[in-house]
């Protein structure tokens, strides 16, 4: 098998998130990906994230709404311990190893939980009582039952 000068394969799935590379031997991964309908995450093992592809609803969190076609650090996490991301078709989500999690993207329907229909062009905080109530609000909805 030829080997090249990189690790990271891509490989994109709609709102799926993969482990790739062979990290440093200890089984780690070198990156974390998360793909949404047209734009992309990584999250590296140095803590480090990037975004690129369409930016139109602010989705990479970089601060503005420019596409961008070669990965781009996403600065508001240089001081976070990054742990996961996950991505929708055009919003974005983070997990840090404090249990935080962070939205940003399109948010017509509310899906970033920051309890409004504003678009976020940045990583923002979600409050941890409104993860709980669009959990239970989910619940209901899949098993409706008056106890809940």
């Amino acid at each position: 098998m030829k080997r090249y000068g990189f690790k990271l394969l891509i490989l994109v799935f709609l709102g799926v998130s993969l482990a790739c590379g062979g990290g440093g031997g200890d089984g780690t991964p070198d990156a974390v990906l998360a793909a949404g309908s047209a734009h992309s995450l990584a999250l590296f093992s140095d803590g480090s994230v990037y975004a690129w592809g369409d930016n139109a609803e602010g989705q990479l969190g970089l601060g503005y709404e420019v596409d961008r076609d070669t990965p781009t650090l996403v600065g508001a996490f240089s001081d976070k311990d990054v742990i996961s991301l996950a991505a929708g078709a055009a919003h974005s989500l983070a997990l840090c190893s404090d249990g935080s999690v962070y939205a940003w993207g399109y948010n017509d329907d509310g899906q970033l939980g920051l309890g409004d229909d504003v678009d976020r062009d940045i990583p923002t905080l979600v409050s941890v009582s409104a993860i709980r109530s669009q959990l239970l609000k989910c619940w209901r909805l899949v098993f409706p039952c008056p106890l809940l």
